[in-house]
């Protein structure tokens, strides 16, 4: 069995991070128990039930689970106890050398299957699993009604201006400080990068989501649709969309996942696009 106790991150952050293990889980036939992830049940509504994983539902419950889970191996680590069938499982060398850990390994399966392990770190991954499963964990990460008719009215309203969509993540926020604001970029920059995909594709109409109100004025010159909206909403908006364009972020690489949609990810702000740097997920 696998509990995992501890994620970090916003939304998308832990959508990636479970997701790998719900597929393992369902390679390898262990029980996979997430008791940390509070909103899941407030957000999606599985159209599979084909994995062998339970996410609380109740977040006071997650509340107190996760605070006994915590407390108690703070006092175990601290105290050098050890707990029989009970491992604490972590990956220090591989986040500190940002080297995915495969959860495929051997002896982690063995663990899986023989105790309670509780991971702790960022980089457990299994892409082969990910892969084969993809269908299934899209179906399973569906989301509620009400956000499927948000995500419709706005494909809907989108194709009414352009055969072609573009769906471009203007994250801010947190991005103004992670990684010395490398990748905040303002209006003008998307904008610029916008005019070059409309040289591409003239038909085109962009889907812009964000974290922050943008001023839609900003946009003017392009087709262009825009609204506030919940996160959930922005993601399967990208997800719906025929190319992604944003920063380095999991919330748009997991749209790219889900909905099987080419993104480019803009690092060097420099590079003229070409149609060909969008790519199908990377992992």
């Amino acid at each position: 069995m696998v509990i995992i106790s501890k994620l970090s991150g916003q939304l998308a952050n832990r959508l990636h991070f479970v997701t790998y293990f719900i597929a393992n889980s369902k390679a390898h036939n262990y029980q996979l128990i997430v008791t940390c992830f509070p909103e899941f049940h407030a957000l999606f509504e599985p159209q599979v039930q084909s994995f062998p994983a339970i996410i609380l539902g109740n977040s006071i419950i997650q509340k107190i689970i996760n605070r006994l889970i915590n407390k108690s191996k703070s006092i175990l680590c601290k105290l050098h106890i050890d707990i029989p069938r009970v491992v604490f499982h972590s990956i220090p060398e591989s986040d500190n050398a940002l080297n995915p850990f495969n959860i495929n390994d051997e002896a982690f399966i063995n663990l899986a299957k023989s105790k309670i392990v509780l991971p702790e770190g960022w980089l457990y991954r299994d892409f082969k699993h990910l892969k084969e499963f993809k269908k299934d964990l899209a179906a399973f990460f569906s989301p509620k009604p009400q956000f499927k008719i948000q995500v419709q009215t706005d494909i809907n309203k989108a194709k009414s201006l352009g055969s072609t969509l573009v769906g471009i993540h203007i994250r801010r926020t947190d991005y103004k400080d992670f990684n010395n604001g490398r990748w905040y970029y303002p209006n003008q920059l998307y904008l610029s990068k916008m005019l070059e995909i409309n040289q591409i594709l003239p038909h085109c109409t962009f889907i812009l989501c964000s974290d922050e109100q943008l001023d839609v004025n900003d946009f003017q010159e392009l087709n262009v649709v825009y609204t506030p909206r919940p996160a959930i909403v922005d993601l399967y908006l990208l997800a719906a969309c025929n190319f992604i364009m944003g920063p380095p972020s999991t919330f748009s690489s997991w749209a790219s996942f889900v909905g099987d949609v080419p993104a480019y990810y803009i690092d060097d702000p420099s590079i003229t696009i070409t149609m060909d740097l969008f790519k199908d997920f990377i992992q």
